[in-house]
C-alpha cells in the first residue's frame, strides 16, 4: 500500500542519491590575486626592459570536473576575486588569440583567503 510514508522515504532516497553523487567541491575560500600580460614589446632591447602589463578585462575561467564552475573578469589593474570551493580547478581565459593562463590549474586546499596570480602570454617574441 502506497501512502505518505512511502513518498517521503522516496523523496528521502532521492536527496540522498543526489547528496552522493554530487560532483561539487564544498568549503569555500576566496581565491584573489593580479593577472599579467606579458610580454609587451614587440623587441626586447638589452637595457630597456619589456615589463608584464596589468590584464585588465579578461575572463577567467575556472574549471571543476571537466565542467565550467565559475567565471570572473579582472578589473583595470588587472585584479581578480572569486568565492571557490576546496578542490582542483582548471584555470582558462577567454583573451584571444592567444590566452594561456599560467599556472593553468590549481588547487585549493584550505578555507579562508588564497592569492595566486595569473599570467597571459601574449605571444610578442
Amino acid at each position: 500500500m502506497r501512502g505518505p510514508r512511502s513518498l517521503l522515504i522516496a523523496i528521502a532516497l532521492v536527496g540522498a542519491l543526489v547528496a552522493c553523487g554530487s560532483n561539487e567541491p564544498a568549503d569555500s575560500t576566496t581565491l584573489s590575486g593580479v593577472v599579467r600580460r606579458g610580454p609587451t614589446c614587440p623587441v626586447e632591447v638589452a637595457g630597456s626592459p619589456c615589463p608584464d602589463a596589468p590584464a585588465d578585462g579578461v575572463t577567467l575561467v575556472f574549471s571543476f570536473g571537466g565542467r565550467e564552475f565559475t567565471r570572473t573578469t579582472t578589473d583595470a589593474d588587472g585584479r581578480y576575486n572569486v568565492e571557490l570551493p576546496i578542490g582542483g580547478y582548471d584555470v582558462a581565459s577567454t583573451e584571444q588569440p592567444f590566452g594561456a593562463v599560467e599556472p593553468r590549474t590549481i588547487t585549493i586546499d584550505t578555507t579562508g583567503a588564497v592569492v595566486q596570480d595569473f599570467t597571459i602570454d601574449t605571444g610578442i617574441r
